[in-house]
């Protein structure tokens, strides 16, 4: 309508009396309530983002927790290969003699 008990044409700006004037400020900031409202606003997102951090961040340690053993598992296995592969080639490179003769080292 056209604020409230004032009358006016429908679809036009409303009337304002004398005394609806002194109710006005004389300046209004709208910086200081637009920086009140994002302060509101940052303070639920925070609220949020504090959760959202929390749940997040159990999410990852029990994913670490479950992956810990295949994935140790995993890297046990391939350094076992390894050393199994150049103690392979090791023998394969040792001669004849040197198979059949234990060194004696101090």
């Amino acid at each position: 309508m056209n604020g409230g008990n004032s009358p006016g044409i429908p679809g036009e700006p409303p009337v304002i009396h004398e005394r609806d004037w002194k109710k006005i400020p004389a300046r209004w900031d709208f910086d200081s309530i637009r920086e009140k409202s994002m302060k509101r606003t940052l303070k639920k997102l925070f609220k949020k983002d504090k959760l959202n951090v929390m749940l997040v961040f159990v999410f990852i340690i029990g994913l670490s927790v479950m992956l810990y053993p295949p994935i140790s598992s995993y890297w046990n296995s391939k350094v076992q290969s390894r050393a199994v592969a150049s103690y392979s080639n090791a023998v394969k490179s040792l001669t004849e003699e040197e198979k059949l003769i234990p060194t004696m080292k101090n």
